[in-house]
């Protein structure tokens, strides 16, 4: 039992879950969603009960909400009073905006990701070319010769003994 923390299960093809399923944009299942009721975060994290409990420990705890101004900082309280001086308009607005640059920022990411997956793949190849090249140059037998030389050395050396 929890005054500030709620764990719950929702079925999504009921006709009452579905309407908070689109609500909160949940199209996959299982998915765990933890945060302010009004504005719920995606939990990515490991399933193991380790997991989970090493994450409700280090997260899940009062915030900072319009529902509980109480524990905002002075930054927030800032923010949440200008906001709330914004029109409907304005607030769609500013979200759309930011979610354009939210997606941008992903889509830039992965761009990276490939380029960088790229430049692996060449280096990858490379490395694999230069010792391809050092082996035909016969370092078998440079290794096999060695230890031939050294078992000659080392007779010899007793030889003289």
């Amino acid at each position: 039992n929890s005054n500030t923390a709620l764990v719950a299960e929702v079925d999504c093809s009921s006709e009452r879950g579905k309407a908070f399923c689109v609500a909160h944009e949940i199209e996959g299942f299982p998915q765990i969603r933890w945060g302010d009721p009004d504005n719920l975060k995606d939990y990515n994290g490991g399933r193991s009960y380790e997991d989970l409990s090493k994450f409700g420990k280090e997260n899940l705890r009062p915030v900072c909400s319009l529902n509980d101004m109480d524990l905002c900082d002075d930054e927030e309280m800032e923010l949440i009073e200008t906001y709330k001086d914004m029109t409907v308009g304005q607030l769609q607005i500013e979200i759309a905006r930011y979610g354009e640059a939210m997606a941008d920022a992903e889509t830039s990411f992965k761009r990276k990701v490939s380029l960088l997956q790229g430049k692996y793949e060449r280096f990858a190849e490379d490395k694999e070319m230069t010792i391809r090249k050092i082996k035909k140059k016969g370092l078998k037998f440079m290794h096999s010769v060695l230890k031939i030389k050294e078992r000659e050395e080392e007779n010899q050396k007793k030889d003289e003994l």
